[in-house]
Order: C-alpha cells, then structure tokens, then sequence
C-alpha cells in the first residue's frame, strides 16, 4: 500500500456519497485530507483544520 492509496481512500470516504440513504456522515463537509504517512502497518493521515473544529466542537473521534 502507498501514501496515495491511502489518501485517495480517506479522501473517497469524506467525498463520496453513501450507496445507503440511511448513512448519515459526522465528518465535517469542509473536511479534507492534507496528506498521509505510512509507517509499518499503520497509515496515519493528516487532515485539515476543519476536522479539528468538528472535534473540539464535540464531535468524537477514536485513537487506537
């Protein structure tokens, strides 16, 4: 798997709309990935401020 993978992925999931007309997103609309690192089997991915904001404003996220 490469950095672009990853990002194309990530960047699929914000932007895509869901085959399922039940699927409600909690990402922020503005979210957008600025880039992404791979680093043994685990990608990490930076994305833009807008994702901070959602976070501080409550919405939760995980960090495994």
């Amino acid at each position: 798997m490469t950095t672009g993978v990853v990002r194309d992925a990530v960047t699929a999931m914000l932007t895509e709309k869901p085959a399922d007309a039940d699927y409600t997103s909690l990402w922020p609309r503005d979210a957008a990935v600025r880039g992404a690192r791979i680093d043994g089997t685990t990608a990490y991915v930076d994305f833009t401020a807008a994702v901070r904001r959602a976070s501080s404003a409550g919405v939760r996220h995980c960090k495994d």
